[in-house]
């Protein structure tokens, strides 16, 4: 039996626990372009640390737009070329056609003929050397026209780019321009990625708001993690036992990714029962250990020493604390530790539940590294 908390082991309704109103808001972008020939609503940015389900929300989009026959341009950001390079690419396949003779050979507008001895003279106007044509006006130009050519049959197209963080400065400034200069147009524009892309948005244009609105992606509530856990298990005739699913809930706070690995664990030491009790769920998330772990690991690994410091002076005082109670631990001024704590932020290592406050982004983490600095 399929593991259905395994990734992309979902069915149809693909189901994303606690991101309603985003699906709400992707199925009106649709029906606007459908209705009305152009979308009313501004693009979308949704940010999160890693593992809060950023990449299969795009996902979802991506196979809702599709299924109601709209052009969809789906990339990742952060490889060996431009994202534009890549986008370009996507966009050209969709609406590749014949060149006709005029865009081969130019239109004719001049015939001579003279008789004896026979001459014979002509005169063109040659379409566009492309070579001349700047790259952003280029690229504006392609996803104008490839709009226009979905907006003939009532469609439309979307761009969706994930790691948009990663995006080369030039990208992120053109399609940030697209997103400014099309008016009314059949196409809608969502970029995802940690934190720090907002900073990367503001960098690339000015009054972004206007452009776009920003969407965090965090932890789901229980009622949330409840569905994530229950629903899959029930599609195969399984049931959870209360106590097992609420400790799931608590080991897990939510964390999307952690809810995933605790119930590909526990369903794979299911073997062929049809309940799932709290002595089952225990032995799944013992089994996980390694693979959440290894998250941790992760996440250690990609900051700064000095952002190590930070993140063992949290763990210290229990993993969530005031950003001043951190300083004092670490014997500095909470403003020697401004750009430390951005960029652990930016990295997704630690999160902001409250204004003054800081906290380790997943769960468990400030045991990990305790018992990491005890080892």
């Amino acid at each position: 039996m399929i593991n259905p908390y395994a990734p992309g082991a979902g069915t149809e309704p693909y189901r994303l626990p606690g991101r309603a109103e985003a699906q709400v808001w992707w199925r009106r972008c649709l029906t606007d372009i459908e209705g009305l020939g152009h979308t009313t609503m501004r693009g979308r940015v949704f940010t999160g640390v890693r593992g809060v389900g950023k990449t299969a929300l795009l996902r979802y989009f991506e196979r809702e737009a599709g299924a109601r026959g709209f052009g969809v341009a789906s990339v990742q950001a952060g490889g060996a070329d431009p994202a534009r390079a890549y986008l370009a690419d996507v966009l050209t396949d969709m609406v590749r056609a014949e060149p006709s003779f005029t865009d081969r050979h130019g239109q004719l507008t001049e015939v001579g003929v003279r008789v004896g001895p026979v001459e014979l003279a002509a005169a063109r106007n040659l379409p566009d050397d492309p070579a001349v044509t700047p790259v952003e006006t280029a690229f504006f130009n392609l996803i104008s026209q490839t709009a226009a050519t979905y907006a003939a049959k009532r469609r439309g197209m979307v761009v969706l780019v994930d790691e948009a963080q990663d995006c080369d400065p030039a990208s992120l400034i053109s399609l940030c321009r697209v997103q400014h200069q099309l008016r009314k147009p059949a196409f809608q524009l969502v970029l995802a990625g940690l934190p720090e892309l907002e900073d990367a948005i503001d960098d690339a244009i000015t009054h972004s708001d206007r452009l776009f609105e920003y969407r965090e992606l965090g932890n789901l509530d229980r009622d949330a993690t409840r569905e994530a856990l229950l629903e899959p298990a029930a599609v195969h005739g399984v049931r959870w036992i209360d106590d097992a699913v609420d400790f799931v809930i608590d080991l897990s706070q939510g964390y999307p990714s952690f809810v995933q690995e605790y119930g590909f664990a526990i369903w794979e030491a299911l073997g062929g029962r049809t309940e799932i009790d709290l002595d089952l769920a225990r032995a799944g998330a013992e089994q996980a250990r390694l693979n959440v772990a290894r998250q941790y690991r992760s996440v250690w690994r990609s900051v700064t020493p000095a952002g190590r410091d930070y993140l063992t002076a949290l763990a210290v005082l229990g993993g969530e604390a005031r950003t001043a109670d951190v300083a004092e631990a670490m014997s500095r001024k909470p403003s020697e530790l401004t750009m430390t704590l951005k960029m652990l932020k930016d990295r997704g290592a630690v999160r902001a539940p409250r204004r003054g406050m800081v906290a380790f982004s997943r769960p468990g983490m400030d045991a990990w590294v305790r018992d990491e600095q005890a080892g």
